[in-house]
């Protein structure tokens, strides 16, 4: 995932414009604090949130200018990389974090304020992930209250929501409300989460910002029309009970079609099968089953899944429910979020790509399995 989101901001410091001061013209560098507390989202979270979750982020970004279609379509959004450090608040139980993770940023309404050096207020939506390192985990002799983080390395997601306020052509103020995740996806049991609302306060500073005029203007590009198709190849990744056993693996294959909404969004329904070694495991050993292991180890669903195209960049939103599910271990009602990288199989091409991405897929709400995925868009 931080290879995929942060390869926009490689793509986008190419640029043919020689007129240009210095190369830090567009970036900008943010400083932020925030103060926030860890909701136990489940009656089975065991550990006591005694104190505050706190945080101290540093963050680099670039803001993109239209040399390509997808930041007209997104209106101008940032591009990034943030580094964090939190307290989260049970220092015993969960101790503390760091994280590096790319993000984007989008804005959602008063663009030339924070874009260029026109004062004024600004509203954006962000969101990011990647990687993070917790100094405390699940051990059943030394921390066995922890139930909810099972490994130091994990998965951290986050969604922000900021109103900005730029005070000269330089300098910006923001006010944040954010909600972060860490997980390990159930690589790794247990594996309940943790989820942080918090507010934060940040300060920029944009050394060399872009003028109005250095922007390109929207073109009228045409939506691609017709039907879309995408097929993913499936391995997943997941632990059962008890903790600190194998790790087993899934194969699985996805078929979606439907309609690209604008030139950003496509909208489509499909099917998902899969195999779970997990589940072989657990018909056989416990005898549920005489024979016909393998079609007791599958699992089919209808499913609704949303792609937000941001470049070469996609964002998969996907929900579902099994209807075939002969293993007692496999969840009916599903939710999948995934990040995927993109590359058109002809030059300039639109649609037919060639896609890899990771993703994560919860059953009501908590993680069954992490997976990579291989996909083909026609």
């Amino acid at each position: 995932m931080l290879i995929l989101l942060f390869s926009i901001a490689c793509l986008n410091t190419n640029t043919s414009d020689t007129t240009l001061p210095t190369r830090l013209h567009g970036w900008s560098f943010h400083a932020t604090i925030g103060l926030g507390r860890i909701v136990p989202h489940t009656w089975r979270f065991k550990p006591q949130v005694e104190g505050t979750y706190q945080s101290a982020e540093f963050s680099v970004a670039y803001q993109t200018r239209g040399v390509r279609p997808w930041q007209w379509d997104y209106r101008y959004p940032k591009v990034g990389l943030a580094m964090l450090v939190s307290k989260l608040g049970n220092d015993a139980v969960l101790g503390n974090g760091a994280a590096v993770f790319p993000f984007v940023e989008l804005p959602l309404a008063g663009w030339k304020h924070q874009s260029t050096q026109e004062r004024g207020w600004a509203l954006t939506f962000r969101f990011g992930s990647g990687f993070a390192w917790l100094s405390r985990w699940y051990n059943p002799e030394t921390n066995p209250q922890n139930n909810v983080i099972a490994a130091p390395i994990n998965n951290i997601t986050q969604f922000q929501f900021s109103a900005r306020y730029r005070l000269t052509p330089r300098w910006e103020m923001a006010l944040n409300t954010t909600l972060t995740h860490y997980s390990s996806g159930a690589v790794r049991l247990p594996n309940l989460g943790i989820n942080v609302p918090e507010v934060r306060l940040s300060a920029a500073w944009q050394p060399r910002p872009w003028l109005t005029h250095h922007f390109h203007q929207p073109q009228p590009l045409k939506p691609p029309e017709g039907f879309t198709g995408q097929l993913q190849f499936v391995l997943g990744f997941q632990e059962i009970d008890p903790p600190n056993g194998p790790i087993y693996h899934l194969y699985g294959a996805e078929f979606t079609a439907g309609r690209w909404l604008g030139r950003k969004q496509i909208l489509s329904i499909g099917a998902v099968g899969h195999f779970k070694e997990s589940s072989w495991t657990i018909v056989r050993q416990n005898g549920l089953y005489q024979d016909k292991f393998f079609l007791r180890s599958v699992a089919f669903a209808p499913l609704v899944r949303d792609d937000i195209v941001i470049g070469n960049v996609g964002v998969a939103l996907i929900m579902g429910y099994y209807v075939y599910t002969p293993s007692p271990e496999q969840i009916k009602f599903f939710q999948r979020i995934g990040w995927y990288y993109s590359i058109p199989l002809r030059k300039n091409e639109y649609v037919k790509r060639l896609s890899f991405g990771v993703y994560l897929t919860a059953g009501s709400f908590s993680a069954d399995y992490v997976s990579t995925e291989l996909g083909w868009r026609f």
